[in-house]
């Protein structure tokens, strides 16, 4: 997997690709409005799992 990440006070982004580049995935999180960080972090991993993983 190859991958990058940025982020702004308020916003985090991350954009990977699988090795064979066959899967693309970017998310974009609002961490402003997030009460919880672990709620949202546990949401973006299965976002990635999802789009990245073979089944």
């Amino acid at each position: 997997m190859w991958g990058r990440t940025g982020s702004v006070p308020g916003c985090s982004t991350l954009s990977f690709t699988s090795a064979d580049g066959d899967r693309q995935v970017t998310l974009a999180v609002n961490t402003s409005l997030s009460r919880s960080l672990g709620k949202a972090d546990d949401a973006a991993v299965k976002a990635f799992s999802a789009a990245l993983c073979k089944k």
